[in-house]
């Protein structure tokens, strides 16, 4: 089947070191993922490691597929949402950082794409700017 992706690309106000500490750190990362309640990590991530996420009642595996300091990171989640990517690439703006939120999903059957496409169970575009909304707002504190 054909990916479905979703990108999201826009600025925020801090170096791109410091926007890449905080995409990292699996501390923080419920203070900037939608719905997340906690991440459970044995460490800091890089590229192989994994990490437990917990939305509402659903717990979530996620592997590291992408890791280049301070420029990529990025996840693929094993279990409910297998198949399902996200990645961000930094790039310097000055004293700004230029963010790409990349969201993909492979479906794995015509009736998997039918029923993502036709009943989708969340709003990836507002969840990608959620996202950035609450980059911005830990990162101007």
């Amino acid at each position: 089947m054909r990916p479905i992706s979703y990108t999201l690309i826009d600025h925020v106000r801090a170096p791109i070191d410091q926007v890449f500490a905080l995409l990292t750190d699996p501390g923080r990362m419920a203070d900037w993922l939608p719905g997340c309640g906690g991440v459970q990590s044995e460490a800091r991530l890089k590229r192989a490691a994994r990490f437990t996420a917990r939305f509402g009642d659903r717990l979530a595996e996620f592997e590291i597929v992408d890791f280049i300091p301070p420029r990529t990171v990025g996840w693929a989640e094993h279990g409910q949402r297998t198949s399902s990517n996200t990645s961000f690439r930094l790039d310097s703006a000055g004293a700004a950082t230029a963010v790409t939120i990349r969201e993909v999903w492979t479906p794995r059957s015509l009736g998997a794409w039918v029923r993502g496409r036709l009943f989708p169970k969340r709003n990836v575009q507002r969840q990608l700017g959620e996202i950035l909304r609450n980059l911005r707002s830990i990162l101007a504190t």
